[in-house]
This record gives structure tokens, C-alpha cells and sequence, in this order.
């Protein structure tokens, strides 16, 4: 939320270094913009813009070498940029290696867990910046699933429900689909069930072709399967440049 008449910013930044949603805290539009939180100056922001181009093209090690060399790393874009170029870089090292990736592969090679930690961290110091990072929860939360580590994971996805401001259905259907799974993990059926059957309530059962709760339990517990669901339910990573309006996002 943005004042332009009283010219206050809401931010969100974390308390006492916690990985939780804080709350609000209003500043003046100057000492915002002096935090650097979300502004680039004219040389980073150039070199934002070229990061961006080479990481849309897939050159993440290209991409990565020209965000170290921006100075401001106070802003949260640049967190959560390096944590996308990170989790993307490792996903081309994991095709390489395993024949089919997935969101649920037993991921066990040493270098592609190295770069999921380093790319969840980066995730991490986002949210410290900005609590209500809809976005860096998001993909902290993908993370942390490949990671196997499923209750941290819930919580990310809890978070991004509840920052669902925009109302981006696709986004919070991806958060109840990936809730779901994480209790499919954790053994936990009935849990399971409260987040997926209004997932399966809303998709286009064309898309997928069954008819009942049941059988989709079974269609996304296929790799196959769960991946085509994911291409028409889920965000494509897309870096950011920087919003400098303290809106939440």
C-alpha cells in the first residue's frame, strides 16, 4: 500500500532476523528510497537490464557474473535474482544428470543440493528485506520441496496464500497444489486433501481428463503427470528489475 498524499511507504522488513511474515512499518518516501531496498541507481539498473537479457536467453552463468558486479546488494531484487538464476543454473546441471527432472526426483548429487541451499539462501535474504515477498516465499517454498524439507516448505506456500493480494489464481492454485504434495510426502492423505480438492475443484478437468478426487491423488503422484499440471498451473521464473513503489508483492 503507497500514500502519495501523505508520500508514506509501508515496508515489511523482518524482526529480529525471523523468516516470518512481519508487520507493517511506515517510513518516509526519502528515507526508503535512501534504504535501498528497492532502488537501483542509473549504473545497477543498467546492469539489472542486462542480466536480465542473458538470463532469459538461459546464460545463468553470464547472468550470475553480472549481478555480483551490481553494487547495491541491500535491494531485494537482487536476492531474489541471484536465487532464480541459482535454482535455474541447477536445473540445467540436474538435466544433464538425471534423464527426467522433476519437482518430486530423489535428488541426491552433491553439487545440484549445494546450489539448491545457495539459490534457497538467496530466497531467504529477499524475505528479509521484504517479509511480504509474495515471490521469494514462492520460490523458497519450490525449493525446499526438491529439498525434501516439507514442513518448511508448507509454510512458504502458506504465506503466499495469504499474501495473495493481486489475486493471481494461478499462483495460489500452484501454492494449494504444492501444499497438497508436500503432505502427500509427509504421509498425511487427509491434510493432502484440504488443500487439493480445491485445486481439483477449479482446474479444467480436460486438461487432465479424470473425473474423481481419487484418481487425481494418483495422476499427480506420476512425474509425468504432476509436470504437465505444473506448465498450466504454475509461474514461469521471470527476474525482476525493481519495483521502487514499497508496494507489497
Amino acid at each position: 500500500k503507497l500514500s502519495f498524499l501523505r508520500k508514506k511507504f509501508y515496508i515489511y522488513p523482518a524482526q529480529n532476523s525471523k523468516l516470518k511474515l512481519a508487520d507493517e512499518k511506515v517510513v518516509c518516501k526519502d528515507c526508503h528510497k535512501k534504504s535501498g531496498c528497492e532502488y537501483y541507481d542509473n549504473n545497477d539498473l543498467e546492469k539489472i537490464k542486462n542480466f536480465t537479457i542473458e538470463f532469459t536467453t538461459c546464460k545463468f552463468d553470464r547472468a550470475l557474473k553480472i549481478l555480483e558486479s551490481v553494487s547495491n546488494k541491500d535491494n531485494k531484487t537482487f536476492w531474489y535474482n541471484k536465487g532464480l538464476a541459482l535454482r535455474q543454473k541447477t536445473l540445467e546441471i540436474a538435466s544433464k544428470k538425471i534423464k527426467q527432472v522433476t519437482q518430486m526426483a530423489d535428488v541426491k548429487d552433491k553439487e545440484i543440493i549445494g546450489l539448491y541451499r545457495e539459490s534457497t539462501k538467496c530466497f531467504e535474504k529477499a524475505i528479509l528485506v521484504d517479509t511480504h515477498y509474495t515471490k521469494a516465499w514462492y520460490w523458497r517454498g519450490r525449493n525446499l520441496l526438491d529439498l525434501k524439507q516439507f514442513k518448511e516448505s508448507i509454510n512458504c506456500f502458506e504465506n503466499v496464500i495469504k499474501l495473495d493480494h493481486h489475486n493471481e489464481q494461478n499462483r495460489k492454485l500452484g501454492a494449494l497444489l504444492f501444499i497438497g504434495v508436500n503432505y502427500l510426502n509427509l504421509r498425511n492423505s487427509h491434510k493432502a486433501a484440504e488443500y487439493l480438492l480445491p485445486l481439483f475443484d477449479s482446474i479444467n478437468h480436460d486438461l487432465i481428463k479424470i473425473d474423481t478426487f481419487e484418481e487425481f491423488l494418483e495422476y499427480i503422484l506420476i512425474p509425468s503427470n504432476f509436470e504437465t499440471l505444473l506448465e498450466h498451473l504454475v509461474q514461469t521464473p521471470i527476474a525482476e528489475i525493481s519495483t521502487g513503489s514499497g508496494l507489497r508483492h
